[in-house]
């Protein structure tokens, strides 16, 4: 579980992201728990808890301001081996920070 949150994965002011939709905590859980559901039972029991997750993701959490949401984001092109989706940080309608849970 270490590798999918690891720093190097964080990227900042990604500029080929597009906003998907507003997401809370529970809707990440739920979103990886939909992604993973063939992992072994206790990988997935830290995808179902919520601080475990917000320490994952603690890049994204550690910058948040009054007026920042958390998006569910993807690439503006998408295909075959090309483009991915992931979470961000969004301030001002601008993602800040992306992590990428699926790639294509």
């Amino acid at each position: 579980m270490r590798e999918m949150f690891e720093r190097k994965r964080f990227r900042r002011n990604p500029m080929d992201i597009e906003l998907v939709s507003e997401i809370s905590l529970k809707d990440i859980s739920d979103w990886l728990l939909s992604l993973y559901e063939g992992l072994p039972e206790d990988l997935l029991s830290q995808l179902r808890n919520l601080e475990t997750l917000r320490a994952g993701l603690s890049p994204i959490y550690k910058e948040m301001q009054k007026g920042d949401s958390i998006w569910r984001c993807r690439t503006q092109k998408t295909g075959p081996l090309y483009g991915n989706e992931g979470i961000a940080l969004v301030r001002k309608n601008r993602p800040r920070i992306y992590i990428a849970f699926i790639h294509y």
